[in-house]
């Protein structure tokens, strides 16, 4: 398959963009302009891409508009594989248009180290548009921790009086459940590799990896776990409420619109599809969690 690379482009946009915008750091101005210019162009070519109706691929099976697969480390099955469906069309434009919007609502408030705000909202494009397409559960992982960086930045150095509280509550139980989540991968890729012959981190092989009822619920529940932080589910929603109340009018909108997202996309593309009968049993116990944070 030739692959595209205008999944890579939207992906990686907003990062090369953010050069510019931390070398203009002696001109605020400057700064937003090109930050916004970026985002901009970034969300065009989401919006061009949605209105073209990418159709699926001839020849292929199920439903991917768009791929691309390239090899990258391959003694160890990691390649680098993107997928986009209709799902994930939906979040990367909604990413963009809240990063845009984002920069607009920031222009008068941020006054204070201009450039790397702009920067980390680029930074939050970048890695969360990542996340929505990976195909690759290793790439998932990677794009999932990036995101942490610019929501603790955002948080931690332009929030409000209680700042640094709130970004280390948020950084210790998002680190927690990436570890319980990182285990959990690491072990399905060499259960994957000594049941199947294939040591692979591709989600859609991963899928048919054999797994007793018992292993599958405790991979289950780790994937759920770091997951559950960043919906968040109860009893690891505690972050949020600091998060929200510290963080400038940027960085709720991020929170609200972007990375909550994460946590549910996560379940639902990542969870459910690599451990279908642990997901059925604890559906109910999962929906019972998740109107509680709401009120």
């Amino acid at each position: 398959m030739t692959p595209s690379y205008g999944l890579s482009l939207l992906i990686f946009l907003p990062l090369l963009g953010g050069v510019p915008v931390l070398a203009a750091h002696r001109r605020p101005q400057a700064s937003r302009w090109i930050a916004l210019a970026v985002s901009c162009l970034n969300l065009a070519l989401i919006v061009a891409l949605a209105w073209q109706g990418p159709a699926p691929q001839p020849g292929t099976v199920g439903t991917w508009w768009l791929t691309e697969e390239r090899p990258w480390i391959e003694t160890l099955g990691i390649e680098f594989d993107l997928g986009l469906d209709g799902i994930s069309l939906v979040l990367i434009l909604l990413t963009a248009f809240l990063v845009s919007l984002s920069i607009l609502i920031s222009w008068k408030q941020i006054k204070d180290k201009v450039a790397s705000f702009h920067f980390s909202l680029l930074l939050m494009e970048s890695s969360v548009i990542g996340l929505f397409l990976a195909r690759d559960l290793f790439l998932f992982y990677l794009f999932w921790e990036v995101q942490i960086i610019p929501v603790f930045l955002l948080v931690g150095i332009w929030g409000h009086e209680n700042r640094i509280r709130a970004a280390l509550k948020f950084l210790s139980y998002t680190i927690a459940g990436s570890l319980f989540m990182l285990l959990a991968m690491i072990t399905l890729y060499l259960w994957h590799g000594d049941r199947v012959g294939v040591y692979t981190f591709s989600i859609g092989q991963l899928m048919g990896t054999p797994l007793s009822p018992a292993e599958e619920a405790w991979l289950f529940a780790a994937f759920v776990l770091a997951m559950a932080i960043k919906i968040p589910l109860v009893p690891v929603h505690i972050w949020l409420p600091d998060a929200h109340t510290e963080a400038p009018i940027a960085g709720s909108v991020v929170l609200a619109g972007i990375l909550l997202k994460t946590g549910t996309y996560g379940l639902l593309r990542i969870a459910i599809p690599l451990f279908p009968l642990a997901a059925r049993a604890a559906g109910p116990f999962l929906l019972l969690l998740v109107p509680t944070y709401v009120s």
